[in-house]
């Protein structure tokens, strides 16, 4: 292939990629709400969708969740492989804000799990903090065991309820 041939053809495909994604967001109406959505393009074939916390939360659909132990408020490492991501769309985004919302199972004594769930929320605003995003652009909050994920019947159940969730708030 030619020099100038390889350029044209090079030129074409970045104009593809670029109107198959025009194309996505223009004809995915029900996926992106163009108030309530922030994109971003982490890479040619990679797009990540962010909800903000109005239709995130109708949906009941976080941006991102960490689990804990029992009784504890901890960051695993798992849970900071998360937060990691989280502080990577907030340096993306300086105008973003989060609301940091914390959960506890159903075990034990309701005043100490809205503690505990408090405790959880806080340590991820810290971990935020820590990594200088502003306390401007969080919110948190803890609900104790009043907003399960799933039913606390079950050992399984009441693990994924000893979670923080994250949504994105809306100016």
């Amino acid at each position: 292939m030619k020099r100038q041939e390889f350029k044209l053809h090079s030129f074409w495909m970045k104009l593809n990629f670029t109107a198959f994604g025009l194309w996505m967001i223009l004809n995915c109406n029900n996926i992106f709400a163009k108030e309530n959505a922030a994109l971003v393009f982490n890479s040619l074939d990679k797009i990540e969708i962010l909800k903000s916390n109005k239709e995130s939360q109708q949906n009941n659909d976080a941006i991102g969740t960490i689990y804990f132990g029992c009784g504890k408020s901890r960051l695993n490492k798992t849970a900071k492989k998360e937060m990691e991501k989280l502080l990577l769309t907030l340096q993306k985004f300086p105008e973003t804000m989060i609301s940091i919302e914390g959960h506890s199972d159903s075990k034990g004594d309701s005043i100490k799990n809205q503690k505990l769930s408090e405790q959880r929320a806080q340590v991820c605003v810290d971990f935020l903090i820590s990594k200088n995003i502003s306390s401007d652009r969080i919110m948190s909050r803890g609900f104790g065991s009043t907003k399960p994920a799933v039913d606390t019947d079950t050992s399984a159940g009441r693990k994924l309820n000893r979670r923080t969730e994250f949504y994105l708030i809306s100016k």
